[in-house]
């Protein structure tokens, strides 16, 4: 192919696996085994290095040659904005949010068990110190 932009009969009629640009940073992949997917390529400047980095979009079976045109433009336009589309889309596909604090993190992740932990941790505190007689103290160490 020539450059220039796919067209749906193009994408049939194609079976050779590799790349096939679009335009706009958008690429259609075919594998080995025929199947069919959109790319999304660009580059990022790591450590005086440009590194390519590939969003997959999806199969070619769920979306469209017009649908990843639109998604492809959206990341073009997040680039340019000097975001990641590669880090924003892993966070929306696994529902994780980039830019959280780690406390935040953790009380999601762990649904408020970790404000269970540390008041755990205190009552054991208060028990080895002799405050607790409940419960008696640890052994000391050997």
């Amino acid at each position: 192919m020539a450059g220039g932009k796919l067209t749906a009969m193009m994408i049939s009629r194609m079976t050779q696996p590799g790349n096939y640009p679009d335009g706009g940073n958008l690429y259609l992949r075919i594998t080995k085994r025929g199947g069919k997917s959109w790319a999304f390529r660009y580059k990022v400047r790591v450590a005086g290095k440009y590194k390519t980095h590939w969003v997959g979009l999806g199969s070619l079976d769920v979306m469209t040659l017009s649908e990843a045109r639109e998604r492809a433009h959206e990341l073009r336009r997040l680039r340019f904005r000097g975001g990641d589309p590669l880090a924003d889309e892993r966070a929306r596909r696994t529902g994780r949010h980039v830019g959280r604090p780690l406390g935040e993190v953790l009380d999601l992740y762990y649904g408020g068990a970790s404000e269970r932990v540390a008041e755990r941790q205190a009552r054991r505190a208060v028990a080895l110190d002799g405050g607790d007689l409940r419960r008696p103290p640890a052994p000391p160490p050997r």
